[in-house]
């Protein structure tokens, strides 16, 4: 019988050391997550964010004064307590004991600071928050008594507003609101390993397609069993056969074919709630092509019968720019788009690019290219990757572009506000002075019925400029993680939205 036992333990023993040697020749991490994106230069500057993948790893690595859970709950973050004044105008908040990863306190002169910068570098989201008293005079003067951020004491720091707004906090928690460590807002800031850092995770390694991360300190989100490590890698392979290879361990937003979806279910890996809210539309450049002929492309499209056409089954045909399910979404019956029985077929020719390796994305473009083509008017089709549709969408130098957006923060406004004229990241083409003016209306608006109004109108002056078509919203991204990971939470706003230490890992040899 002692044999036995002895037989026993010695058989349960060798098999832990031989588990143990081939997870190592394996190369397996139980604690880390590796996440495959495009060749895209990922920037870790939180307030000179432009694309969604730097956003997806910024938000791991930077944190504000309030935050989003997953799901888009608005939570306090680096803020204890704060107190409003009756009028709405003037907050105080308290900072929570907090530190940099380098040891030292987060204190109210780096809000003071992180603000400032916001404005001073010409942020995206400075149009957002402009409503902050003297952010027009400190831009233009570089006066720090000019701006309406002063801190109190150390760890306490008093905003004052032009006039109330019901988004304020959700503008604190966006991400490009982030906090950081800066002895002058003037100062030359770059993220790199050892930069201190106000995220659960700090930079261990850093080069423009490739970001590695380690964790560093509790979240009072973190699940039971966090990621230790990061590691966000650039690749020109298709994602879904990293997946299938065990190269990856997050399909979260590329699209599977259902029999790839099988096969990776059958591997261990398992689903998650994400992307509820992204829209897929056409830019049409209004550089590129005139006016008649994007009038002529805008009425031929109908989002309720594309959808049915092409049996997008969970996919909302889209009216407007707002996601359904946000306030201001705009129904059918609002769309400003041009009577298609008005409107005869132009002469001449463009180009219809698409990414080629989204499957709904080239059958929107096959379908598009028969709606829209007759004997005098010709559709070129143009496969392209995700990284040239990003450049050419960015640079504004897209033709007729298939191409899409998801919500920076849980409110319609950060869609509408990359339509201010001043805002460098606005490459749709559209820009006004009328649309300015309602944005400013908009912001200031504290009544929310009102606000959805403005909402309305906003999105109907855009889209009589007929450079935007909407298509649907929702996505067919897969959501699809790795056997080695347990839980993830759903993020229907996207995986810009997950942060990362909410995700809980499975077991695994230690």
């Amino acid at each position: 019988m002692r044999a036995l036992i002895f037989s026993l333990f010695l058989a349960i023993g060798l098999t832990a050391i031989y588990l143990t040697n081939m997870e190592k020749t394996m190369n397996i991490n139980h604690k880390e997550i590796r996440v495959a994106f495009p060749m895209v230069d990922l920037g870790l500057d939180p307030h000179l964010l432009d694309d969604w993948f730097s956003m997806v790893v910024v938000l791991q690595v930077h944190r504000g004064l309030f935050r989003f859970a997953p799901s888009g709950e608005l939570l306090p973050d680096i803020v204890e307590t704060y107190s409003v004044s009756s009028d709405k105008k003037t907050y105080k908040f308290k900072l929570r004991p907090q530190n940099f990863s380098d040891g030292t306190p987060i204190t109210a002169r780096d809000v003071v600071n992180s603000f400032a910068r916001i404005f001073y570098r010409n942020a995206a989201i400075g149009s957002d928050i402009n409503y902050i008293k003297g952010a027009s005079a400190f831009r233009d003067s570089e006066n720090l008594e000019k701006l309406g951020i002063r801190s109190v004491s150390k760890d306490e720091v008093e905003f004052s507003l032009e006039r109330p707004t019901s988004l304020f906090f959700t503008h604190l928690a966006a991400v490009d609101c982030a906090i950081v460590k800066m002895s002058s807002f003037k100062d030359n800031y770059s993220v790199q390993v050892g930069t201190p850092v106000s995220g659960p995770y700090r930079v261990e390694s850093y080069s423009k397609n490739r970001v590695v991360l380690s964790k560093w300190r509790e979240d009072q989100l973190e699940s039971k069993k966090p990621p230790i490590s990061l590691v966000f890698q650039g690749s020109e392979k298709q994602p879904v056969a990293l997946g299938l290879n065990d190269e990856i361990d997050s399909l979260d937003h590329d699209v599977v074919t259902d029999s790839d979806k099988e096969k990776l279910l059958a591997l261990g890996w398992t689903r998650s709630a994400t992307e509820a809210v992204a829209e897929k539309f056409v830019l049409v450049n209004p550089k590129k092509v005139s006016n008649e002929v994007r009038a002529y492309l805008y009425s031929k499209v109908d989002s309720k019968r594309l959808v049915d056409d092409l049996q997008l089954d969970g996919l909302i045909p889209a009216h407007g720019l707002i996601p359904t399910g946000m306030p201001g979404e705009l129904p059918e019956e609002g769309s400003p788009r041009p009577a298609g029985d008005s409107m005869s077929s132009p002469s001449g020719e463009i180009l219809l690019e698409f990414v080629d390796s989204n499957p709904i994305d080239k059958s929107v473009a096959i379908y598009l290219k028969e709606l829209w083509e007759t004997n005098t008017f010709k559709v070129i089709m143009k496969a392209i990757d995700r990284q040239e549709q990003l450049k050419i969408v960015g640079d504004n130098d897209c033709n007729v572009c298939i191409t899409g957006k998801g919500a920076d923060y849980p409110d319609g406004y950060s869609i509408l506000s990359y339509f201010e004229s001043s805002y460098d990241g606005n490459f749709y083409g559209v820009s006004s002075a009328e649309i300015d003016k309602l944005l400013k209306s908009a912001v200031a608006e504290y009544d929310q019925v009102k606000r959805v109004e403005l909402y309305l109108e906003i999105q109907k002056v855009i889209l009589k400029e007929n450079a935007i078509i909407p298509l649907f919203f929702g996505s067919k991204a897969s959501g699809l993680w790795g056997p080695r990971i347990a839980n993830v939470p759903a993020h229907p706003l996207g995986m810009h939205f997950l942060s990362f230490e909410t995700i809980e890992m499975a077991g695994g040899v230690e």
